[in-house]
């Protein structure tokens, strides 16, 4: 799974062909969980409420970044790196 960011102890991924929305996957610990991407939604798992609550303070602030590296996932390029808080 490329990693695309890490802070915290939150580790957040992205696989393009798993599913077929926009989503990443993001751990903390021994937590998992799933978030479309164009609802800012947990689709699968969970994380500990405050880690689910950064994430997605980071995630809604670099949410066009995020798209744009589905795009890229979607046609084969790099995904690359998206900068933390």
């Amino acid at each position: 799974m490329p990693e695309i960011c890490r802070f915290d102890g939150i580790v957040i991924s992205m696989i393009y062909d798993d599913h077929n929305w926009p989503h990443v996957h993001v751990r903390f610990a021994g937590d998992e969980a799933s978030y479309d991407l164009r609802k800012m939604a947990i689709t699968d798992g969970g994380l500990p409420s405050a880690k689910q609550k950064d994430f997605l303070a980071w995630a809604r602030l670099r949410e066009r970044e995020l798209l744009e590296a589905w795009s890229r996932a979607e046609r084969h390029l790099p995904i690359g790196r998206i900068a933390r808080p």
